[in-house]
């Protein structure tokens, strides 16, 4: 009995039937982990080329904007504003808001300061990471400046 008991578990062990399926069944899962990282982090790198793109824009406008006594008319700084909100959430649909975009007129630069949310549909059905963080989402920020010329 003992000699039919080893005969068939070293049968069983050498046996390799199947042995790639249970290989792919277990790095599957790995497999897509990573692509969809991939496709994450590819959605916000474009999200950051927006910003760059339109903060750059918007800040060239301000520093090219007639100025009375050092003060750019409000009409200027909310068409760059507007400028650069249509950018960004033209990007794509990664971008949910656009929280702030900040526009400081010194005397010799204009900086422009933009705020975006981008969202992650991947990481949000993942859930939350340690200690209750939440990864669903990101604040990217972006700053340009750009020296007055009139």
């Amino acid at each position: 009995m003992g000699g039919a008991l080893r005969r068939s578990v070293t049968r069983f062990i050498r046996d390799v039937q199947g042995a790639v399926t249970v290989e792919f069944v277990v790095t599957l899962p790995i497999l897509f982990a990573v692509l969809a990282f991939a496709s994450q982090y590819g959605r916000a790198m474009q999200v950051r080329n927006a910003m760059d793109v339109a903060v750059r824009d918007a800040a060239r406008y301000i520093a090219r904007a007639p100025s009375v006594d050092g003060i750019v008319p409000g009409a200027f700084t909310s068409k760059a504003t507007q400028l650069v909100t249509a950018r960004i959430l033209s990007s794509g649909n990664a971008v949910t808001a656009v929280n702030s975009v900040n526009i400081t007129v010194g005397s010799d630069d204009i900086t422009v300061d933009v705020e975006v949310l981008v969202e992650f549909p991947f990481l949000s059905a993942i859930g939350t990471g340690g200690a209750g963080a939440d990864l669903s989402s990101i604040t990217m920020n972006a700053t340009e400046s750009w020296p007055r010329t009139e």
